[in-house]
């Protein structure tokens, strides 16, 4: 009978298969991240093209030039108070989690974290890990800041919900800009 090494290192069997493919991955992990980076950037850039394709760097200055300076100055300030209020969240998840930091510490982790996941996308991970990395090197244990994040995560995506939703609850009457003159901005919500 075959002692488990050998059964494992065996090239007919599953076990032998991902062993000898962890083991090719261990070996190749380097080349293999840069592979994988590459095609994710090459997607990414794929996609934006694709966005951006309709889009002219005149009609973009002609656009801006048309909105008045204090729907500029609104749209800016507005930005910067819903900032704010994002770090709330995490004030109050890391609350929650047992974990106590200043604002000052809290307060511009929370901005960039939101900032990287709202622009870039997959908050979990790429908030996550500004919010891992300041967090931690603040004195909170890694158990902690993990407790937190589905908190955080909970209380931007219910907020968010709510504020999606407000335009169809029949609380204010949405923008044509918003509606694109159409009578279904929520198409299937009940009002």
């Amino acid at each position: 009978m075959p002692s488990p090494e050998e059964h494992t290192a065996s090239s007919g069997t599953l076990p032998g298969l991902i062993y000898r493919l962890l083991s090719l991955f261990e070996r190749r992990r380097a080349l293999l991240m840069v592979v994988v980076v590459a095609a994710l950037a090459a997607f990414l850039l794929t996609q934006l093209r694709h966005l951006t394709g309709d889009l002219r760097y005149a009609d973009l200055v002609t656009a801006l030039t048309a909105t008045p300076v204090s729907s500029l100055v609104a749209a800016f300030a507005a930005t910067v108070v819903s900032y704010v209020a994002l770090t709330g969240y995490d004030v109050s998840a890391l609350r929650y989690a047992g974990a106590k930091l200043p604002y000052r510490v809290v307060g511009p982790t929370a901005f960039v974290a939101y900032a990287l996941g709202n622009n870039i996308g997959l908050g979990m991970l790429t908030g996550g890990a500004v919010r891992m990395r300041v967090y931690t090197a603040a004195g909170i244990e890694a158990g902690r800041v993990m407790r937190a994040s589905p908190s955080m995560a909970w209380l931007s995506a219910s907020a968010s919900t709510a504020w999606a939703r407000w335009p169809c609850s029949g609380a204010h009457r949405p923008s044509p800009i918003i509606s694109s003159g159409q009578s279904g901005c929520c198409r299937g919500w009940p009002a």
